[in-house]
This record gives structure tokens, C-alpha cells and sequence, in this order.
């Protein structure tokens, strides 16, 4: 089983917008993991890991942390919208520098884990 990391904005202007934006990013793990009914992807999203622990340590230490997962997964998915996030961009670049691929349509995601072995 490949692991699959999903990447986007996470913070936002207030309480609304980082809950649209977890929102954002579980609908696109939930969509990941009910693609095949094989079901060849595990699926990390930071998002709804770290949904309520905000306050809990600063924004560094969730930046490492989260960037410490991606780098110990197969590929990226990024969501729609993650340009306009700095950490998602951060990561993106990270995986591509470290040769993990990343993807933006799901589709491509899918032919990718076809073309894999596990």
C-alpha cells in the first residue's frame, strides 16, 4: 500500500476559514480512499490529524512536524487552493526535491498507484 499525503492550507483569517480549509482537505482523504475498492492507498492528512490541537505548540513546531510526515510518504496530493498557502507550497517543494511525486487531480494519483507496486 502506497501512502498518500494530502497537502493545502491549513490556517486562515479566522475559526471559519481553518475549519473550511480541514473541511477542504478531509473531503479530498475521503474521496483518496474510496477512488478503488482495492483501497491501494493510506492516506495521512494533516489537516484532520491536527484539527484541534491548535494552541497546543506554536506554528513551527506544527510546520516541522508536518513536513516530517510528508517526507516519509510515497507521493502528494495537494488540494485544491494550495497555492495560496506558504506550508503548502513548502511542501510541494520538499517532495519534489526529495523525488516524491505530487499530484493536483486525482486522477493522475490513481494512474500513478496502477503503474506502482506496493
Amino acid at each position: 500500500m502506497k501512502v498518500v499525503y494530502i497537502a493545502g492550507p491549513f490556517r486562515g483569517q479566522d475559526a471559519y476559514a481553518i475549519h473550511c480549509n480541514v473541511h477542504k482537505a478531509g473531503a479530498l482523504t475521503a474521496r483518496v480512499i474510496g477512488a478503488r475498492d482495492d483501497a491501494e492507498f493510506a492516506v495521512l492528512c494533516p489537516h484532520t490529524m491536527n484539527a484541534h490541537f491548535d494552541g497546543l505548540a506554536c506554528d513551527d513546531y506544527f510546520l516541522r512536524s508536518t513536513l516530517e510526515m510528508m517526507r516519509r510518504c510515497d507521493a502528494v496530493l495537494m488540494v485544491p487552493g494550495w497555492r495560496a498557502s506558504k506550508g503548502a507550497m513548502a511542501e510541494r517543494d520538499e517532495a519534489i526535491k526529495l523525488g516524491i511525486p505530487v499530484f493536483e487531480d486525482l486522477g493522475d494519483l490513481i494512474e500513478w498507484g496502477e503503474g506502482t507496486t506496493a
